[in-house]
């Protein structure tokens, strides 16, 4: 046998290796890295007028610092060269006034000029106002005053706070691969889910709840709410839990259906149930019936409907929040976990007033567009106007706040937000009006948004009919043949048709084997003898007799990387986890703008992850220590070059590391690996309408690379 002396460098990046050609910050152009003892500049805001433009908001959420979206504008930190980049692409922005650090940021309402001298009397400052929205400044803890600035005109989510900390990037640009529409028998299943909504039950909750004199998240009405919509849930045949996030309040209502082939993997559906009065006072009655007593039924009545099918690969998540009305806290806290417990969500999907419809208004679903995620509002409103009879939709800005979508938002992740009607919503939440029947005027309205949500989580849920049961082959020094087995099962009452291996040798043609069925659930394959030292890969596809498959490794047959093992024997002739007190002879530098890789721990910004694949120490751009932000350098081009190897006795060499890589497609962000100068990598472009091809790791990813041609035999190698 061969040996083959591989190359295993673990290079990390948590943040593009090449950054995108836009603007270059020139206050940061002779900085390597600032010394640990510099403090951190004073933070500069700035209002960006967007305008809805959510392709430039999501730009800008990946490139620098923004703390808020609120539809028309943006809060975020205006570096100078950020601001003349947008100033020559027309983009219109403001620089506010110093904000103190003894001061917080809220957003609201401001119809009238009458208003702010109401925000100065609370001992507000008016940093930026736009239309019937307004930045606003007051002490810490003060801004109590700001709910009631204008009785009978109530922002939708009460007192908006903008939080000091920056939105993070989307963690998914696209839908997961075959999810975006299904058909045949699958379709047929999503279609009897939809029609299965029923609007009287959603229309007993509202009257159940809206009942109570007040579901205030500190009051007692909103534990005895908190018990009914559990009650409710138990009975639905799920297991609850209670999720505290804050002992004087009540606690977000959990329930779940786990996924059977990815469990880690969540569509959740949400509502909040908490109401107040900012009206009248705080033991004012709060029947709150359209906000959020209509959404809350909306994900009582999803989580009957789904209940009804499955399994599902994803686990659904179904969840009540708390203390919505007094700053999304419950959601963000729920959001927050999910970041802690390395879960991924597919999807956050939000329903918030839900049921009232204006006299003379057309019923359709509104879908709005700021805090939310594009390609997954697209893909509500297809999958709408797929299963729900008489589908109507509208997207648009939100200039009335938001709900609890924005904090998965926040964290990343990709989110959408079913409402009533973005122009003409129930005014008079948050008083004693918001009562039943008066703000909940069609409940056919609600049926539609709830089959809306029905449709998309059970198409990103995605049914499982096919279990494959497999042992992965490793590395081996035998030529072969290797023998491949596995036990393939349905979970849905169907009958196995036939199970496929799929293998190639070193990126060659895909070669088609039948697999035999052995006994039992047992099946097995051979891929015959090759050659030392090579690459095999292979996956494998199970189908029934209901059109149903099912593909080991999800998504090998559309892209997603397949299994592989090594024929021949490993020698290690580098490896780097940046553990040692020296670096082993890394470089970097810039041939445009300047160098921000770093080594040093992760800081969880901008994307980037909270903890190194292994041990302490990561090579990144931007580790946001001291006062870096996290966010790499726009028009730069920067490289980190290994030491020189001496690969002249390798047959064969492996480049192998551990990736974590944040860019949109090649067309905006230019990532590549290199080999003396030879690119053998770089990200992919499918042009603006393809967000698909951005290249979002949401987590630690094993990336393999053949690098034979360039470095074998070479008594010089560097890796860039």
């Amino acid at each position: 046998m061969l040996q083959l002396p591989s190359l295993l460098v673990a290079l990390v990046a948590c943040a593009p290796f090449l950054a995108p050609a836009t603007v270059h910050d020139p206050a940061r152009a002779n900085t390597q890295a600032p010394p640990a003892t510099e403090a951190a500049p004073p933070v500069t805001l700035t209002v960006v007028q967007h305008r809805g433009d959510v392709a430039l908001r999501d730009r800008l959420v990946r490139t620098t610092q923004v703390w808020f979206d609120a539809g028309d504008f943006l809060v975020l930190h205006g570096r100078p060269a950020l601001l003349s980049g947008l100033a020559s692409h027309g983009v219109r922005f403001e620089a506010l006034p110093p904000v103190r650090a003894d001061e917080e940021l809220y957003v609201v309402g401001v119809s009238e000029d009458a208003t702010v001298a109401k925000i100065r009397a609370a001992n507000g400052r008016l940093l930026f106002r736009q239309g019937e929205q307004a930045l606003v400044a007051v002490p810490a803890g003060g801004g109590e005053p700001l709910h009631d600035l204008e009785p009978g005109r109530f922002f939708h989510c009460g007192l908006t706070q903008v939080a000091p900390r920056a939105l993070a990037p989307t963690r998914a640009l696209g839908p997961p691969p075959g999810a975006v529409f299904v058909t045949g028998p699958k379709a047929a299943r999503i279609q009897t889910l939809v029609d299965a909504v029923n609007a009287q039950n959603i229309e007993d909750v509202v009257i159940d709840l809206s009942s109570l004199h007040s579901r205030r998240a500190d009051h007692p009405g909103s534990i005895v709410a908190r018990d009914l919509l559990r009650a409710e849930l138990d009975a639905l045949g799920f297991t609850t839990s209670l999720q505290s996030f804050n002992p004087l309040y009540s606690e977000n209502v959990v329930a779940e259906l786990p996924g059977v082939l990815t469990p880690n993997e969540f569509v959740v559906i949400g509502a909040h149930y908490d109401s107040v009065n900012w009206a009248d006072g705080a033991s004012a009655t709060a029947p709150g019936a359209d906000d959020n007593a209509s959404g809350s039924g909306g994900v009582l009545e999803a989580a009957r409907v789904l209940a009804l099918d499955g399994p599902y690969e994803r686990t659904l998540r179904f969840v009540l929040f708390s203390g919505e009305e007094l700053g999304l806290l419950g959601s963000r806290f729920s959001s927050e976990q999910s970041l802690l417990a390395g879960e991924h969500i597919a999807a956050m999907l939000n329903m918030d007033m839900i049921a009232y419809r204006a006299p003379g208004d057309v019923r359709d679903v509104d879908l709005p567009t700021n805090n939310t995620t594009p390609w997954l509002v697209a893909l509500c409103d297809q999958l709408g106007a797929t299963y729900v009879p008489n589908w109507a939709s509208h997207q648009g800005v939100l200039t009335a706040g938001s709900s609890d979508h924005a904090s998965f938002f926040a964290d990343g992740w990709p989110a959408a937000f079913f409402f009533e009607d973005l122009g003409q919503y129930f005014t008079q939440i948050h008083t004693a009006n918001d009562a039943y029947p008066t703000s909940t005027t069609d409940f056919l309205l609600a049926r539609m948004i709830v089959q809306g949500v029905v449709a998309t989580a059970a198409t990103l849920a995605e049914f499982a009919s096919i279990v494959i049961a497999h042992t992965p082959l490793t590395d081996t020094p035998v030529t072969g043949p290797y023998a491949v087995t596995a036990d393939v099962t349905s979970i849905s009452g169907s009958n196995i048709t036939a199970v496929e291996l799929h293998w190639r040798v070193e990126g060659g043609a895909w070669s088609l084997v039948p697999m035999q069925h052995v006994g039992g659930a047992s099946y097995a394959a051979t891929i015959p003898a090759v050659a030392s030292p090579l690459i095999v890969e292979y996956y494998l596809v199970a189908y029934d007799d209901q059109a149903d498959e099912q593909t080991l490794p999800r998504g090998a047959n559309a892209g997603e990387p397949p299994y592989s093992f090594l024929v021949g024997t490993r020698t290690v002739v580098f490896f780097d986890d940046f553990e040692a007190p020296l670096s082993l002879g890394w470089t970097h530098g810039a041939t445009a703008g300047q160098s921000d890789w770093q080594r040093g721990a992760p800081k969880g910004k901008a994307g980037d992850p909270n903890v190194a694949y292994s041990g302490s120490r990561v090579w990144a751009n931007d580790l946001g220590a001291g006062s870096w932000d996290g966010f790499y350098e726009p028009n730069t081009t920067n490289w980190l070059r290994s030491p020189v190897l001496d690969l002249s006795a390798a047959p064969t060499v492996l480049l192998e590391f551990q990736r974590w890589l944040t860019v949109e497609d090649s067309q905006y962000d230019q990532a590549e690996v290199r080999v003396n100068g030879q690119v053998v990598w770089r990200n992919g472009t499918g042009g603006a309408g393809n967000p698909a091809l951005h290249t979002m790791d949401t987590e630690w990813t094993f990336q393999q690379l053949d690098v034979t041609a360039h470095a074998a035999g070479q008594a010089a190698v560097q890796f860039e």
